[in-house]
């Protein structure tokens, strides 16, 4: 039983301390008892004591020590019901599973739950069966990259596949571990904590604790910070207070719950976020922290004054107090479809009256009727579109506010953001990427994972259409680009534009462009719609639903629809000329001074 005499048992130095089996002075004593079984494990986790390549003592798991113990008088102590439950620990070895049976007389009067490494599905379900209340599966590691550099075998989808199916043959009954610190991203972590709760599985969370002796001994405990934030998205997901689709990320990292100030304070209040998790009952007092070191897990209930401090410092990190972007509510305009130079009008339109003060930050969906191509501010018409062919196609022309490249506007959804300089803070390109958030999130609820375009696959040189190029603020698809942004800044206000491809026409598009170096087959390699991404059809409608959704959660912001007031509908009639007018033809340096 991780020990030569089979007549004994190594006890956790809480426990032994509970039965009275050894002295120790702890501030906070285990409420469940845990006994390490099995000899030495055949498994090589890189964080893990004993594991078969650790030169740590042979005593330890995580950094707690587990003295040898009388394995009867550990059991008549227990039957005495000093501790709430018996949590027994099985490496991965011959006689760990056979072990068991030496603790499940005490089933009757006491609940035991096993944490095995190394049992297959028929022996968990033999455990339940004979009378274990719970049993863990430790999947540790939060993504399948991370199970194969710290675990190795299995592989963590045969794991997962396992707890899954445990947990719809036993329901209530089945758990799991997860350590934070390995190398995940705090997204990643939430994500997995998200699909294992979904299925049923209780989670406990831990921090990553070196131990000296294993492979990962050099490697440091994750960031305090992080692991609030980690454990207060655990709690908001296993209570169903929380919603991961309200989960707001940026580079990885949690900035936003879904939640505001105040339903997060008060959802936190009690600071049971902050407390071990896994098992009822079981707080495992420090297994990741020293005795008077940092708490991560805190093993009983917190002061008044400890839950306040924890819970001040998380709202402030994940709902902070600015009266900007966060605690905005939007407008939601769904515009239909239109004519070109309208469409422009009413975007310049929306920016002149935010600029005003008179409406709040808006959102606009809309579409183009007959279909157009749109260049950026600083190209010409003339010289990037062939006219003629879009005349023979029925294709109206016309020149944006913003920048970018040329956008052939047809089979594809395109977005207005209006919002002030100072409720979206930072340069171009920090605003850029958080925009982008909503996209990534809009694609996401079309069931398409984006990313950031990797620097080394942007491609080099000039090119006329939008779609060829992506820039470094932008999103792709398994590498290609799905969605077009430009913005430009005036007096004080953001006017973000973008074009939503739900399918792609190079053909069509190399027609209507004059660049002779443009083709479709090199189109098709770097751009593509969401319905081929998808191997269906997206409709217009399902496109606006999946950017209204994007938008609120990437953003963290709540929406009111409404439409255009009367002064955005008077001032775009007014520039609706201008847009139409042959000099919108020209680049802008031969225009007059009042044209965009």
């Amino acid at each position: 039983m991780s020990c030569a005499d089979p007549k004994k048992v190594r006890a956790s130095a809480g426990t032994a301390a509970v039965l009275g089996l050894i002295a120790c002075s702890a501030e906070v004593l285990p409420t469940t008892a845990y006994f390490l079984l099995g000899s030495r494990c055949r498994r090589d986790c890189a964080f893990c004591p004993q594991a078969r390549s650790s030169r740590s003592r042979a005593d330890l798991l995580s950094r707690v020590t587990w003295p040898e113990v009388a394995l009867d008088t550990a059991i008549e102590r227990l039957a005495s019901r000093p501790v709430k439950r018996v949590c027994l620990q099985l490496t991965d070895s011959r006689d760990a599973a056979v072990a068991v049976d030496a603790f499940l007389g005490l089933a009757k009067t006491i609940p035991v739950c096993v944490s095995a490494t190394g049992i297959d599905l028929a022996q968990a379900a033999r455990l339940l069966r004979d009378g274990v209340e719970r049993i863990t599966l430790p999947l540790d590691a939060a993504t399948p990259e991370i199970y194969a550099q710290v675990k190795g075998q299995p592989r963590w989808d045969i794991t997962l596949r396992q707890l899954e199916e445990l947990a719809m043959s036993f329901p209530g009954r089945v758990g799991t571990h997860l350590v934070a610190g390995l190398g995940e991203s705090e997204e990643e972590f939430l994500r997995t904590v998200d699909r294992l709760v979904r299925t049923g599985l209780t989670v406990g969370v831990f921090a990553f604790t070196p131990v000296a002796g294993t492979k990962l001994a050099n490697r440091p405990q994750p960031p305090l910070d992080s692991y609030r934030r980690l454990q207060v998205g655990h709690h908001l997901l296993r209570t169903g207070k929380g919603d991961f689709t309200g989960f707001r990320f940026r580079e990885g990292r949690l900035v936003a719950t879904g939640l505001d100030r105040r339903d997060l304070a008060e959802v936190l209040a009690d600071g049971e976020a902050f407390r071990t998790s896994g098992c009822p009952d079981c707080n495992r007092p420090y297994y990741n922290e020293r005795p008077g070191g940092t708490c991560y897990n805190y093993p009983r209930p917190l002061t008044a004054q400890e839950a306040s401090r924890e819970v001040e410092a998380v709202v402030a990190d994940l709902a902070p107090r600015r009266g900007g972007l966060l605690e905005r509510r939007w407008r939601l305009v769904i515009s239909g479809a239109a004519p070109a130079a309208w469409n422009m009008a009413v975007d310049e339109a929306m920016a002149l009256v935010h600029a005003r003060g008179l409406t709040p930050p808006t959102l606009r969906l809309y579409a183009w009727n007959p279909p157009a191509v749109s260049v950026g501010y600083a190209q010409s018409l003339a010289e990037e579109v062939d006219l003629d062919a879009c005349l023979r196609e029925g294709v109206q022309w016309v020149r944006r506010p913003s920048g970018g490249r040329a956008i052939l506007h047809d089979r594809e959804i395109t977005y207005c953001v209006i919002v002030s300089q100072s409720a979206l803070p930072g340069d171009l390109l920090a605003t850029y990427r958080e925009l982008a958030e909503g996209l990534r999130e809009a694609l996401r609820e079309l069931g398409l994972e984006a990313v950031p375009v990797p620097r080394t696959a942007r491609p080099q040189g000039r090119s006329s259409a939008c779609f060829e190029v992506p820039s470094a603020h932008e999103l792709v698809v398994a590498g290609r680009k799905v969605v077009g942004s430009a913005q430009v800044r005036r007096a004080g206000v953001i006017l973000q534009h973008g074009s939503l491809l739900l399918e792609f026409e190079p053909e069509r598009l190399v027609r209507l462009l004059k660049d002779p170096s443009l083709t479709a087959e090199r189109l098709r390699a770097r751009a593509a719609g969401v319905g081929e991404l998808l191997g269906r059809a997206v409709g217009w409608e399902e496109a606006a639903r999946a950017l209204q959704a994007g938008f609120a959660r990437g953003l963290h912001i709540s929406f009111s629809e409404g439409c255009l007031c009367a002064e955005e509908l008077e001032l775009a009639a007014t520039l609706r000329a201008r847009y139409e007018t042959p000099v919108c033809l020209l680049p802008p340096a031969n225009e007059g001074a009042g044209v965009p």
